[in-house]
């Protein structure tokens, strides 16, 4: 679970040219806080196998339950597997100056859930842009806000990628 609270003030106007401090202003502040919490529950497995110290396989697996994410679609799957053949285990490859060859493959998925409040679009806090300036709320106890640019999506699904690997690993000599 991350929980995250930023405060915030902001004054206009600077008494004193480049000193960046709260007080330094004959304006009144502004403040906001702003609140953020998500929480991510995962499982996961692996399993681990050889077989006569040449064949060797990997397996693993994670699911994760995620709360930025639709209830009813927030639960999203993502596995792997590692497999590897040493080849010179099996045959004598020491007249062709290689004492030892591995071949291998991967293949695996990454899950990702939604960054946090993507569900619906929230307030925030207003400012109107005016020719000669902005005004900036609260103005007098008055606060104003307004649909932000973030538009939020009910259908939101978890990004999945998937990435695969070959190679070879050679010693000589």
């Amino acid at each position: 679970e991350r929980e995250t609270r930023t405060h915030e003030s902001r004054i206009k106007g600077l008494t004193i040219p480049n000193f960046y401090d709260i007080t330094n202003s004959p304006n009144a502040p502004t403040t906001f806080t702003l609140l953020s919490k998500r929480r991510l529950i995962g499982a996961f497995a692996q399993a681990n196998l050889a077989y006569k110290d040449f064949l060797f396989l990997s397996l693993n697996a994670r699911n994760d339950w995620s709360s930025t994410l639709p209830q009813g679609s927030n639960s999203f799957f993502y596995p792997g597997a590692n497999a590897s053949f040493v080849v010179s285990r099996l045959m004598d490859m020491h007249n062709a100056g290689i004492s030892y060859f591995k071949i291998r493959t991967a293949v695996g998925r990454t899950g990702k859930d939604a960054p946090v409040y993507s569900l619906q679009s929230v307030g925030v806090a207003s400012t109107v842009a005016l020719g000669f300036g902005n005004i900036l709320f609260p103005i007098n106890g008055l606060s104003a806000y307004e649909i932000g640019n973030i538009i939020g999506n009910l259908n939101l699904t978890p990004e999945l990628t998937t990435e695969n690997k070959n190679g070879t690993e050679i010693r000589f000599l």
